[in-house]
């Protein structure tokens, strides 16, 4: 413990906050990613060719498989492994 203004500060403490805030930080950003990644297609087809209403109709149908990308990414890889041979 080392002293800070007034009080005593556990340092391991502070570090392991501060690693885990920057894991929850770098969790969220990644989700983000996909999540932008998943509605892409639908983004840039409808940018040049539809109205703006299209293009929001058609990012808000979309809007639940992007936000679970995780699961269907999962999905996607158990599904595609080969089977186990008993």
């Amino acid at each position: 413990m080392e002293p800070l203004r007034g009080g005593w500060v556990d340092v391991e403490r502070v570090a392991g906050e501060c690693m885990m805030r920057t894991f929850i930080a770098l969790v969220v950003i990644v989700y983000l990613v996909g999540v932008g990644v998943v509605l892409a297609p639908t983004f840039s087809t409808k940018w040049n060719t539809g109205t703006a209403s299209d293009l929001f109709a058609s990012l808000w149908v979309e809007l639940p498989s992007a936000l679970s990308w995780p699961a269907a990414t999962y999905h996607r890889m158990m599904d595609a492994s080969p089977p186990v041979k008993t």
